[in-house]
């Protein structure tokens, strides 16, 4: 999705008889082109007399969705087929089968449809791609739970600021430990979306400068009230001699 594209793998089988373009041993009894909507425009796929047809990789469009929507996004688009026998140009025939072996989404599609242009028939292909329930589950939740660990980091600095509390000699180690344990709660999101996301924005980019401004904070105001308290015992040995 990243580079607004879809893998696909094309396999056609053609049927075989006294009218199909299989000979009894398998091969093609004349050349069959093959032509789908490619990601770099139309594109051909020619197998030649003789030769047994094999799949092969087509990159198709993404028309709709894109990843800064994670974990929300789904995408839409189409693989538009046309299967030609050369030596009479005339489309031939087909059923269209499709299958998904994509694990990070929920793919549907619908029945194809047979359309027309300059002249030629093409079947089309529609389908949407979306993030599983699980998925967005846990985007959702990681997103609450990055707002939890920031916002009890931020508890942590007023009381010690605002209600003069001493500073606990784990709360360092605490917020030293969730500044760094946020970014691999980040990379733990079922497809690894890339950064500028909805999830980013809206939890991850706010709980890492809220944690980090937290750690600095009760930095500041230990390493200030050291100072202090060191003053008041050189005061206090001054006055003593």
């Amino acid at each position: 999705p990243t580079a607004g594209e879809m893998q696909t793998r094309i396999s056609i089988t053609p049927f075989k008889g006294p009218k199909g373009l299989l000979d009894p041993s398998g091969r093609l009894k004349q050349p069959v082109s093959v032509s789908f909507n490619g990601a770099q425009g139309t594109s051909v796929r020619t197998f030649q007399t003789g030769e047994i047809p094999s799949a092969f990789e087509a990159s198709v469009l993404l028309t709709e969705g894109a990843t800064s929507r994670y974990p929300f996004d789904d995408y839409k688009g189409a693989t538009i087929i046309s299967v030609t026998a050369d030596d009479d140009e005339e489309r031939v025939p087909t059923v269209i089968e499709a299958s998904s072996t994509v694990t990070d989404f929920d793919l549907t599609a619908s029945p194809p449809d047979e359309m027309s242009s300059a002249g030629q028939s093409y079947s089309t292909l529609s389908w949407t791609a979306s993030r599983p329930a699980t998925t967005t589950f846990y985007a959702v939740w990681l997103m609450i739970l990055m707002w939890g660990l920031s916002v009890t980091g931020l508890l942590l600095v007023w009381a010690v600021v605002i209600w003069m509390v001493d500073l606990p000699f784990w709360a360092v180690g605490y917020l030293v430990g969730v500044l760094f344990a946020l970014p691999q709660l980040r990379d733990s999101l079922p497809g690894r979306p890339p950064p500028g996301t909805i999830f980013d924005y809206g939890s991850f980019y706010w709980s890492v400068t809220i944690v980090g401004v937290s750690l600095i904070l009760c930095l500041v105001v230990w390493l200030r009230r050291v100072r202090s308290e060191s003053r008041l015992r050189s005061m206090g040995a001054g006055q003593g001699d």
